[in-house]
């Protein structure tokens, strides 16, 4: 939920800072993960020194891969994004579930605490949870101001 006021406050900073000479009053986009194993999984877990801190008792990573991404498991999409300055809303729907490459790992994971293979397969096809969200925006300001320079890498941005 936390990567959610993430994504919405990226997006409210380039809606209004891109808007420049744009009159649109409806911005629409979304934000969607890879749901297949080898997809991008938007979280790693990184360190210096990997044969210490990812080594099990039958695994010692080598040396210079420092960072150990899963492959991906569930995903959690934001979906219809909409932000409507004539009206003053920022809405979306947040999906979430798990990808084919984990429905057989979550059946076998439910056999194994009990349930019977009907009830196991039941569970990990589940549809997808969807969740809608939607915000009032009482203020915003326009503004002519021209972002030449990235904050965060202080690179130049091409005009």
């Amino acid at each position: 939920m936390k990567n959610v006021y993430t994504i919405l406050a990226v997006v409210l900073v380039i809606t209004f800072g891109v808007t420049h000479g744009v009159s649109a009053e409806i911005f629409q986009c979304a934000f969607l993960q890879d749901k297949y194993r080898s997809g991008k999984p938007n979280k790693a877990a990184c360190a210096m020194s990997p044969e210490k801190v990812f080594s099990t008792q039958d695994y010692t990573p080598p040396k210079h891969e420092h960072c150990k991404v899963e492959p991906v498991y569930g995903y959690e999409d934001l979906e219809e994004v909409a932000i409507d300055l004539s009206k003053g809303t920022v809405s979306w729907t947040e999906a979430s579930g798990l990808t084919e490459y984990a429905k057989p790992i979550q059946k076998q994971y439910y056999m194994e605490q009990g349930e019977n293979e009907e009830e196991a397969t039941r569970k990990a096809n589940a549809p997808k949870v969807q969740k809608f969200h939607s915000f009032r925006i009482f203020a915003h300001e326009r503004t002519n101001r021209t972002i030449l320079v990235d904050e965060i890498t202080e690179k130049q941005l091409d005009t």
